[in-house]
């Protein structure tokens, strides 16, 4: 199995709040959501940005009604006229995606550039992600890592997977393991399950930090409990690794993982173990 194979692809675009679809809820947290968009349209009607794109994804995501994509168009197009980031990055997402209207790349690129300029972080990657891949505009490695590198400073954590990634192949920045893992590090930290794997990857490789299959196997498990998907390789890669592993290496990945979950800071419990192993960063 190549490295590219195991390595997490770059995060699709993340609909962050707008899922355009429900889930069953008792009858009791249906009354709170209804009560919660009666609320917030009371508030939107007076016109006020936050409660318009409230509302919105409310109406995209069926709380406290059904899923009704025009109207949750409607709420975030009078938010964005007051130029409210959010509500412009929704509008960003319908067009991407063709939700309630057309698609349209450039008027997803169009919106997500105006979030964007405003330090919307989560615009910011969807635009990098559209220069990265060339939709709505000419495919560029550079301008992807430029807005990469703006979200992933302010802490977006998809962000600096996908800007790790770009250092991992030299894409539109000069090549380094180091600050590909530096940035997965960065996204671990915050649970990212891409990032986990990918540092993973970079541990059972050697890419940036020393060897250590106890320590990719240790991160693959994280992963693998974090997202389950089957998008997620980190379940497959976890297994790939342990057979070429002793039972005593397994077992120290498992403590080690085991350790890692429990932690609220996970890159400093990560790295206490390593300190004492000769396991660093290169």
């Amino acid at each position: 199995m190549t490295r590219a194979s195991r390595f997490g692809l770059r995060i699709l675009t993340l609909l962050f709040g707008l899922i355009l679809g429900t889930s069953p809820v008792c009858a009791s947290e249906q009354k709170i959501q209804q009560r919660a968009l009666l609320q917030q349209k009371a508030l939107a009607t007076k016109g006020d940005a936050a409660a318009q794109t409230q509302l919105g994804l409310m109406y995209a995501n069926g709380k406290g009604t059904t899923v009704n994509p025009l109207e949750a168009i409607k709420w975030f197009r009078l938010a964005a006229a007051q130029n409210y980031a959010e509500a412009q990055f929704q509008l960003g997402i319908m067009y991407a995606f063709g939700h309630g209207l057309k698609q349209d790349d450039q008027a997803a690129v169009d919106w997500y550039q105006r979030a964007a300029a405003q330090a919307h972080a989560r615009a910011q990657n969807e635009l990098g992600l559209m220069h990265d891949r060339g939709r709505g505009v000419r495919r560029d490695d550079a301008e992807a890592v430029k807005w990469y590198r703006l979200a992933a400073e302010q802490g977006d954590a998809t962000a600096q997977v996908n800007l790790g990634i770009k250092y991992d192949l030299g894409h539109g920045v000069r090549q380094s393991y180091r600050e590909a893992v530096k940035w997965f590090r960065a996204a671990a930290d915050q649970g990212n399950a891409s990032a986990l794997n990918n540092l993973g990857v970079m541990y059972a490789d050697g890419l940036g930090v020393t060897v250590s299959r106890i320590v990719a196997h240790a991160l693959y498990h994280v992963s693998a409990t974090v997202d389950l998907s089957a998008v997620n390789q980190a379940g497959n890669n976890r297994n790939a690794i342990a057979r070429r592993m002793t039972t005593q290496e397994i077992e120290a990945a498992q403590a080690l993982a085991k350790e890692l979950s429990a932690s609220k800071a996970l890159v400093n419990t990560l790295d206490a173990w390593c300190a004492g192993r000769g396991i660093k960063l290169l």
